[in-house]
This record gives C-alpha cells, sequence and structure tokens, in this order.
C-alpha cells in the first residue's frame, strides 16, 4: 500500500516537472520573443533618421533689387543759359543803352555788329566795333565807330575790357577805315543800368587791360541824365 502511494507520489512530482518545464520553456520563448522584438525596434530606431518638430526656418530676406540708374535733373529750361549766351544778352543790353544816348536827330545808326558764331565759324564783320553812327551837324559829317563793353565789377583794380587779339583787330580797323574809334565801358550795376560809363580813345589805349584810376579821366558822370555829344572838330565823344 505505501509503495502504491508512493508511486503515486513520484508519479505526481514527474507530472509537476514536466508542466514546470513547459511553463520554463514558455516563458523563455516568450522573453526571447520580446527581446527579439526590442532589439529589432531598436535597430530600426537607430537606423531612421528622427523626425523634428516642424520649426519657423529663420530666412535672410534679401532686399529687392533696385535698379542703380543715376536720375541727372535739368534745371528749368529758363535756368539754363550758357556762358556764351549770358555774356551776349548782357553785351546786347549794354550796347542798346549806349544807343539810346545818341540823339537821333545828329545821329544815324550806320552798323550794329552782333557777335554771332557757330562751332568757331563767324563773320568777318565780328572782328570790328560794335557800332558805327554818322554824326550830321549842318554841312558836316563825320563817322566814327565805338565797341561796348560792361563788366559787372573792376578785377585787380581795373577792367580787361578786351582780348589781346581784339584790341589789334580794332587798331587794324581804324587805321584802314581812318575813322576815329571809341571804347565805351560800364562798370557794377547792370548792363542797362550800370554804375559807372567810360568812354575811352581807342587810340589812347595801349593794352587790353586799363587801370580803375586810368579810366578816371574818361568817366562819363552823367550819362543817366545827358546824351553823348561827337565834337567834330577834335575827334573826341563826349
Amino acid at each position: 500500500m505505501s509503495g502504491i502511494l508512493l508511486i503515486g507520489v513520484g508519479l505526481l512530482l514527474i507530472v509537476a516537472g514536466i508542466i514546470v518545464l513547459k511553463s520554463e520553456k514558455s516563458f523563455a520563448a516568450t522573453n526571447a520573443t520580446a527581446l527579439a522584438t526590442t532589439e529589432k525596434t531598436i535597430v530600426e530606431t537607430s537606423t531612421t533618421e528622427p523626425t523634428l518638430p516642424t520649426e519657423v526656418v529663420a530666412t535672410t530676406q534679401t532686399p529687392p533689387t533696385e535698379t542703380a540708374t543715376t536720375t541727372v535733373q535739368t534745371p528749368p529750361k529758363e535756368t539754363v543759359a550758357t556762358t556764351k549766351e549770358t555774356a551776349e544778352e548782357k553785351g546786347r543790353e549794354f550796347t542798346k543803352l549806349i544807343i539810346s544816348k545818341f540823339d537821333k536827330k545828329y545821329f544815324k545808326l550806320k552798323e550794329w555788329r552782333s557777335d554771332k558764331y557757330e562751332n568757331g565759324v563767324y563773320p568777318e564783320a565780328n572782328k570790328y566795333p560794335d557800332l558805327e553812327f554818322e554824326f550830321t551837324l549842318r554841312d558836316t559829317k563825320s563817322v566814327f565807330a565805338i565797341e561796348c563793353k560792361w563788366r559787372k565789377n573792376y578785377y585787380k583794380n581795373g577792367v580787361e575790357w578786351a582780348k589781346e587779339y581784339q584790341l589789334k583787330n580794332y587798331n587794324n580797323f581804324a587805321k584802314e577805315r581812318n575813322i576815329p574809334v571809341f571804347v565805351a565801358i560800364g562798370v557794377g550795376g547792370t548792363p542797362e543800368n550800370p554804375d559807372e560809363v567810360f568812354i575811352v580813345p581807342l587810340g589812347e589805349i595801349k593794352d587790353n587791360f586799363i587801370s580803375q584810376s586810368d579810366l578816371k579821366k574818361y568817366s562819363k558822370a552823367d550819362f543817366k541824365d545827358k546824351n553823348f555829344f561827337f565834337d567834330s572838330k577834335t575827334a573826341t565823344l563826349k
């Protein structure tokens, strides 16, 4: 009886051992599967680039390209005047003043020359004095010429009234025509209303520059109130 009991206990132990063994194998297999799965996940994770959260990428904005164009401002037409045009206008205004100082009853304007030229081409008459007058008093007639020059102010205590070649041209004209030539010089103020006016005989001018002190004796102090008068006997213009 006790032998049978021992055999039963032994069978139970064997069955229990088998169950425990199967459980351990199942647990080991489960652990192995879990481990393999974990390793696979780790490997996949390590080979896959992490996905970063979307961020706002700050970009450097390139300013719009501006056309580098230099704009040259053109002054209004009324202010655009070349030196040549301005000098001609001033000379013309002063010449008109000188003409207005001759009484038409006694003086006839024979020539009124201009200083027109273009690209270095000019008429031969440009070399001659600006004006030619014919003076008539009773039976006496005389012809004389005037070169008109206006300067805004004195330069080095005098006036450079012409270029050297112009002085030579005027002297040649006086000799060829055998008539008196005068230089009317205005200084200061405006061309049509200068502060001073001088009437200088060309024959008494030795240079294209006249000092202020030399000009004084030729002053026409009363030019604003009185006209010019030509003395045919002395060939002087007063």
